[in-house]
C-alpha cells in the first residue's frame, strides 16, 4: 500500500518554525556581552559583603544561623548553600574568595563555561544562605547566569579566545544552536517577568488611580532623587502620566519586542522607564540586570558593529 506524503502545508511548517525558532545558528556576542555585564554585577554583589561576610554567612555564629532559616523559609533541598557547611570565618572566608574568583575568571573569559557554571552555583549559595536579604535584582541575575551556562559566548569575546588567537591556533565557531537557545530562553523568561510585573502592578489601586509614583517619590529613605516638588498641581498630573505609561510601556513590551519594527523603540521606552524607577527606588542593581536582559534582543551583528569587530553570523538568534 502506497503511503500519502505529507503535501508541505502548514503541518510540515510549524516543526520547521519551532525547529528555526530555538536550534537556528546564531551569533554569541549578545551573550558574551550579557555575560560581561553579569560578571560586573556578580562581583559588586559579593564586594558589598566586605568584612562582615562571617557575620552574614556562617552557618552558626552568623547574624541568622542556618537553623533558622531552614525554619523560617521552609527551604527545600534543592535551595543548597555551601555556607551551611561554614562553621568558622576561615571557611566563609575561604568560599568568598573562591566566588569572587569565579566570577573574575568568568567577567574575563577564563575558562568561560567552567567558571560561569561555578560562578552560578556559588550565587545560589549566597541567596539560599540569606534569603531574607535579596531583593527584585539577585532572582533575576540567578536566572542569567543559569541560562549562560549553556553559552557563555566564549567564542565570541573572552581570554580563551584570545590565547587561542595568540598562540596561532583557530578558535571555535562564534555560531552555534546553543546561542539561540540560550538567548530564547532569556528573552521569553525576562518577557514572562515583566509580564509577572506590570500584572502585580495592576493589582493595587495606586497603579490605577496613577498615584503610585508619587508613593515612590515620597518615600525619603530609598529615592535617589528629591521629585517632591512633582506633588502640586499642575506638575502633579506629570505622576499621574508616569505612573500610567509605567503600566502601559511594560505591558504592551512584552509584545512589541517580538516584532522587529517596534524592537528599537520598545528597548528604548523600557529602558527609559526602568531608569526612572531605578531613581525612585534605589534599585540600580535591578536596572543593571534588566538591561541586560534587553540585550538578547539587540541583534549581534549591531553589537558588533558596536565594538568595532566585524560582524560574525546573521544575527538571526533574534526573533523575526
Amino acid at each position: 500500500m502506497t503511503g500519502v506524503q505529507p503535501s508541505g502545508g502548514t503541518c510540515q511548517s510549524r516543526p520547521v518554525g519551532w525547529n528555526q525558532f530555538w536550534f537556528a545558528p546564531s551569533d554569541s556576542t549578545s551573550l558574551a556581552v550579557i555575560r560581561i555585564g553579569c560578571g560586573i554585577l556578580v562581583l559588586g554583589y559579593l564586594l558589598s559583603y566586605g568584612s562582615d561576610a562571617p557575620r552574614w554567612l556562617a552557618n552558626t555564629a552568623s547574624v541568622v544561623p542556618t537553623s533558622t532559616v531552614r525554619e523560617l523559609m521552609a527551604r527545600s533541598w534543592a535551595e543548597f548553600s555551601i555556607f551551611d557547611y561554614c562553621s568558622s570565618p576561615a571557611a566563609v572566608w575561604t568560599v568568598h574568595g573562591a566566588a569572587l574568583l569565579a566570577a573574575l575568571a568568568m567577567t574575563l573569559g577564563v575558562a568561560t563555561r567552567v567558571s560561569t557554571a561555578v560562578t552560578w552555583l556559588l550565587l545560589l549559595s549566597y541567596l539560599h544562605r540569606v534569603p531574607f536579604a535579596n531583593g527584585l535584582a539577585e532572582p533575576v541575575l540567578a536566572m542569567l547566569l543559569a541560562y549562560l551556562v549553556i553559552e557563555p559566548g566564549a567564542r565570541s569575546l573572552s581570554l580563551d579566545r584570545w590565547w587561542v588567537l595568540k598562540r596561532g591556533g583557530r578558535p571555535g565557531d562564534p555560531i552555534g544552536w546553543t546561542a539561540t537557545v540560550a538567548t530564547r530562553l532569556i528573552q521569553l523568561h525576562l518577557c514572562a517577568l515583566v509580564l509577572m510585573t506590570v500584572t502585580n502592578r495592576l493589582a493595587g489601586e495606586p497603579w490605577w488611580s496613577g498615584t503610585a509614583v508619587w508613593w515612590l517619590i515620597a518615600r525619603t529613605e530609598t529615592r535617589l532623587i528629591d521629585l517632591t516638588g512633582l506633588g502640586s498641581l499642575p506638575q502633579y498630573y506629570l505622576v499621574n502620566l508616569w505612573t500610567h505609561a509605567v503600566v502601559a510601556i511594560e505591558l504592551l513590551g512584552v509584545v512589541l519586542l517580538w516584532l522587529p519594527r517596534f524592537r528599537p523603540g520598545t528597548q528604548i521606552a523600557l529602558g527609559v522607564i526602568w531608569f526612572s524607577l531605578a531613581l525612585l527606588t534605589g534599585q540600580l542593581l535591578w536596572l543593571g540586570i534588566m538591561l541586560l536582559g534587553l540585550v538578547a534582543f539587540v541583534p549581534p551583528t549591531v553589537l558588533s558593529r558596536l565594538l568595532g569587530r566585524a560582524a560574525v553570523g546573521s544575527g538571526r538568534a533574534q526573533p523575526a
